[in-house]
């Protein structure tokens, strides 16, 4: 399965079905497994996303007005997270992730109740950087 593939409609159906955090957190972290290769050309420090506390790269691409993003992460769970936000934002055009409520989505699986303050503040901080380089 590739990443563009899982729907939202699956995550909710999948943080429903599995019992407790330490199973949603594998989930979280075998979609992180499912992120394409985040090529070296973008590892600069322009996009590198602040406010996480393990490194965060973040790099848009347009096609087609539409919006695409690419990351990466160092740590797996962060990396996970990051698979979240691309799933909830990319193939959008501008319009639709500004009117995107990522803290809805999160407060529906109950997200950041679960994470640390660190990863909840860099999962808000990823979430910024998009929606302002949403073109």
């Amino acid at each position: 399965m590739k990443l563009d593939e899982v729907e939202l409609e699956d995550i909710y159906e999948n943080f429903e079905i599995l019992d407790d955090w330490e199973q949603k957190y594998l989930y979280i972290i075998d979609l992180g497994n499912l992120i394409p290769e985040f090529e070296a050309i973008y590892k600069v420090p322009t996009n590198l996303v602040e406010g996480c506390t393990s490194r965060v790269w973040l790099q848009r691409i347009e096609k087609n007005g539409l919006n695409y993003f690419l990351a990466e992460s160092e740590s797996q769970i962060v990396k996970g997270l990051v698979a979240l936000v691309l799933i909830i934002f990319n193939n959008k055009t501008a319009e639709e992730i500004k009117s995107i409520d990522a803290e809805s989505i999160f407060t529906k699986i109950n997200l950041e109740s679960n994470l640390s303050g660190n990863r909840a503040n860099g999962l808000r901080a990823m979430v910024e950087r998009i929606k302002l380089e949403a073109k």
